[in-house]
């Protein structure tokens, strides 16, 4: 288990977890969020049912401002690089449970675990300017 910056804590932990334990923790905690931290062009194409798409830091700061910092998050990227890094941010934004899918959403899909291929509506926070 490691902190933001890598050493072992009680507090602010990150859980890089296998398949396994990230769908044995999200069924345990069932008060979870489950953040997919890919591009527009990734999630659109499919992802973990449920998730929400937090593609950058601003649009992850405004998902999670308002939740409880106990409240368990799951992340998960295409690889695991931007879920650590998404990680690091909010444990030091002080989140206690964080776990992230060692695999990241390319290990789920070969893994054949479900994925959600329907169309998702863009929010408005998820707009750029090119796409207004």
């Amino acid at each position: 288990m490691l902190a933001a910056d890598g050493q072992n804590t009680s507090d602010s932990v990150i859980n890089i977890v296998n398949i396994e334990e990230f769908v044995i923790q999200m069924q345990k905690n069932e008060n979870h969020t489950l953040l997919d931290v890919r591009s527009w062009m990734e999630f659109k194409k499919g992802r973990i049912p449920q998730a929400l798409l937090a593609e950058n830091e601003q649009i992850l700061s405004t998902i999670t401002d308002t939740m409880d910092l106990e409240k368990p998050l799951f992340i998960y990227c295409a690889g695991n690089f931007r879920g650590k890094a998404a990680g690091r941010f909010l444990a030091e934004k002080g989140f206690k449970n964080i776990y992230i899918l060692e695999v990241g959403f390319n290990g789920w899909k070969a893994a054949g675990k479900e994925i959600d291929k329907t169309r998702p509506k863009r929010t408005l926070h998820h707009m750029k300017k090119s796409d207004a």
